[in-house]
């Protein structure tokens, strides 16, 4: 599962829709793109003196008739019109296609298999989702989270919903902060949910985890807890590159930060002084119950089914 940011997070609809992952494309001549790459380190290795664009041109012409970008455009722009805006993909035949998309690093074709399969209940539906969001599609991973809490995979979820909202999913960074976290956390095993949200923590900078590290730590009374939410009050997310910032990602960081905010207000600096135990998550949940954009999996869903309709009436 890849732990990088998705690039095709400001894309419009459509172009998004056809997110491919270059590296997997299958090309005519039977091999993928990153074989030919990986032929190019060999090819430097053994003493080669071409560049690599230089060496990838030559091999594109040799097997091809055509430079590698040209070629490299026309694979995705074949697999583009394969893919369509209207397909239902319930005949056999488009069902192979689908499936020769995903294969070949289309995301979204990717999204629509694993979505079958998690419809199906069946669990061929991990795969196929890790294998859109690596492919960049930004929703993926909030849906496998979504399927591993309905299937009593709460470790599972947690860790798919902070990769996800780092990765750069909207709906993921405000959902990290619904109540229904707390619950899939304390449903882990201590240790193991403390091991995950550290390896996070350790590959992102500014990771949500943070958030999460902090609301087991503080009803404890560790003072770790108030210094995590007290870096998250700071900077709430990892910030995209600078020509993908706009209004709203910054109305998703004061909402958080306005949430963190009144948190730390509620657990340590509150009248009666620190909360601990109950009366803490209690406070956090109260909190996160008031605010209407930190949605649950349940508003997922219902999401989903709505997004669905719509594109069924654009067929």
């Amino acid at each position: 599962m890849s732990l990088d940011s998705v690039e095709n997070r400001n894309k419009d609809h459509e172009t998004a829709l056809c997110q491919i992952d270059t590296d997997k494309m299958l090309l005519p001549s039977g091999r993928r793109v990153f074989e030919y790459k990986e032929e190019f380190e060999t090819y430097r290795a053994e003493g080669g003196q071409l560049r690599k664009k230089a060496y990838l041109n030559t091999r594109a012409q040799e097997d091809f008739g055509m430079p590698w970008d040209e070629m490299i455009a026309e694979t995705k722009a074949s697999m583009v019109s394969m893919f369509g805006y209207n397909k239902a993909w319930s005949s056999r035949a488009d069902q192979i296609k689908l499936r020769w998309l995903a294969d070949s690093g289309h995301a979204f074709a990717a999204f629509i298999i694993g979505e079958a399969f998690m419809k199906k209940g069946d669990d061929l539906a991990i795969e196929w989702l890790v294998r859109s969001h690596n492919a960049g599609h930004t929703h993926a991973l909030l849906a496998l989270s979504a399927y591993l809490a309905q299937n009593a995979n709460p470790l599972g979820a947690i860790a798919c919903k902070v990769i996800s909202a780092d990765s750069g999913c909207e709906m993921s960074q405000l959902m990290i902060f619904h109540a229904e976290n707390i619950d899939h956390m304390h449903q882990c095993d201590p240790s193991e949910i403390r091991e995950v949200l550290e390896y996070l923590l350790g590959k992102t900078s500014y990771s949500v985890a943070r958030y999460l590290k902090a609301i087991l730590l503080m009803p404890a009374g560790e003072c770790e807890g108030v210094g995590l939410l007290d870096q998250v009050i700071t900077r709430p997310l990892k910030q995209p590159k600078k020509v993908d910032l706009d209004d709203s990602f910054a109305k998703r960081e004061r909402v958080i930060k306005e949430f963190c905010i009144q948190v730390r207000k509620q657990m340590v600096d509150s009248e009666e002084g620190s909360l601990a135990g109950t009366q803490c998550l209690v406070a956090v949940r109260n909190l996160s119950q008031s605010y209407s954009v930190f949605g649950s999996n349940h508003d997922l869903l219902k999401f989903d089914e709505h997004f669905q309709r719509i594109h069924r009436t654009m067929r």
